[in-house]
């Protein structure tokens, strides 16, 4: 991962995911959720950057992933916004935008669906790019985790 401050090519300032998903996997929960809005490089070598994304954890990791962009792709960070595309929407979404059946709760499945739709059409209507979150959830709709109530839309209180 490359923090705010670092750049792809000086490998010194860069923070490897292996490390990431191990400490993530230490951790003594029934579920981590990982919310992720930066660029994720693959280096080889010598600092070489390899053309293929990141592979997150495994299905048999209790952490959901949700990340700014898909495969090796920079997300965008429009001034306007004040925060990257998808950290602006994922804010939107907890402020009640995601409660869709208005039922007062946002919960990790409304949320999750609300980021999915409302990124990529916004990066490509405003800023005519292409910009997928990438959504690693080990859960069925009807899961505990789909139900999981983040926060209380602003209607609801």
């Amino acid at each position: 991962m490359i923090p705010y401050d670092g750049k792809p090519n000086s490998t010194t300032r860069l923070y490897p995911l292996k490390d990431l998903e191990a400490g993530l996997a230490r951790l003594k929960t029934k579920q981590t959720l990982f919310i992720f809005d930066g660029g994720v490089l693959s280096i080889g070598p010598g600092g070489a950057a390899k053309h293929k994304g990141p592979r997150w954890s495994s299905s048999k990791s209790p952490v959901l992933h949700l990340i700014g962009t898909t495969g090796l792709r920079n997300g965008l960070e429009p001034v306007k916004l004040r925060h990257g595309l998808f950290t602006y929407y994922l804010l939107r979404g907890l402020k009640g935008e995601a409660d869709t059946n208005v039922d007062g709760d946002v919960t990790l499945s409304k949320l999750t669906t609300f980021i999915g739709r409302a990124v990529p059409a916004a990066a490509k209507q405003d800023f005519n790019q292409e910009q997928r979150p990438l959504i690693v959830l080990r859960m069925l709709p009807s899961s505990r985790s789909a139900g999981l109530v983040l926060t209380k839309s602003a209607s609801a209180r």
